[in-house]
C-alpha cells in the first residue's frame, strides 16, 4: 500500500497539471483521492503547503533524472539533446494556465519553481559543456558560466512564451528553435559531424 501522503501528492499533482491551481479545491483533491478532506489536513496545512511539497518532489525527480544523463548516454551531444526532450516534456505535461496562476496567486511557490532552474538545470548545462569539451565535441574556448547564463536567458524566453500562449505547437517550436541555436553554438567540427550523423539516423 502506497504511503497516503505520497498518494495525495500524486493525485493532487495530476489535478493541478491538468486544470491549473486556482480552481482546484481541497474538496476536489479529497474526491480524487477517495478520502475525506480532514485526512488531507493531517498531512498538509493548506493548498500552499501541499504545493510546496509538490515542487520539492519535482525538484528531486528532475535532479535525479539529469544526474543519470552523463552515464546513460554515450556523449555530451546526445545527453544534451535528451535534456532538451526532457524539458520539452515537462512543459507539455502541464496546462499553460498553471504557471500563470502560480505567478499571480502563489508568488512564493513560483519563486521556488524558478529556483529549480538555478539549482538543478543550469548546473547540468555547465557540467554538460565541460563533458563536451573533454570529449572534443564542443569548442575548447567555451566559458561554462557565461553559456549557462545564456541558457538561463533562453529558459526565461521560453517561460515568457509559455505564459503568453495556449498553443502547444507554438511552445514546441520556440523551445526547439532556441535549443537548436544553443547546441550549434557549442559544437566543434567533430561535434558537428556527430550532430549531422544523429540527424541522418533520426
Amino acid at each position: 500500500m502506497k504511503n497516503k501522503k505520497v498518494f495525495i501528492i500524486e493525485k493532487s499533482t495530476e489535478l493541478f497539471l491538468s486544470y491549473g491551481v486556482q480552481h482546484i479545491t481541497m474538496d476536489d483533491i479529497a474526491t480524487k483521492c477517495g478520502i475525506s478532506k480532514k485526512t488531507i489536513y493531517k498531512y498538509f496545512e493548506n493548498k500552499n503547503d501541499l504545493l510546496l511539497y509538490i515542487i520539492e518532489i519535482q525538484e528531486h525527480k528532475i535532479k535525479n533524472t539529469l544526474k543519470a544523463f552523463p552515464e546513460k548516454y554515450s556523449n555530451a551531444i546526445i545527453s544534451l539533446n535528451m535534456f532538451f526532450e526532457f524539458i520539452n516534456s515537462l512543459f507539455n505535461s502541464a496546462s499553460p494556465i498553471i504557471i500563470k496562476e502560480l505567478k499571480k496567486y502563489y508568488p512564493t511557490i513560483y519563486i521556488q519553481l524558478l529556483k529549480i532552474k538555478k539549482a538543478v538545470i543550469l548546473p547540468f548545462i555547465s557540467e554538460n559543456i565541460k563533458q563536451g569539451k573533454r570529449e572534443n565535441i564542443y569548442k575548447k574556448n567555451l566559458n561554462e558560466d557565461e553559456l549557462s547564463k545564456s541558457y538561463d536567458t533562453i529558459l526565461n524566453i521560453i517561460f515568457i512564451n509559455y505564459l503568453s500562449t495556449n498553443s502547444n505547437l507554438d511552445q514546441q517550436q520556440a523551445i526547439g528553435f532556441l535549443n537548436h541555436l544553443f547546441l550549434h553554438r557549442l559544437v566543434s567540427l567533430k561535434g558537428l559531424e556527430i550532430l549531422n550523423l544523429e540527424h541522418q539516423i533520426n
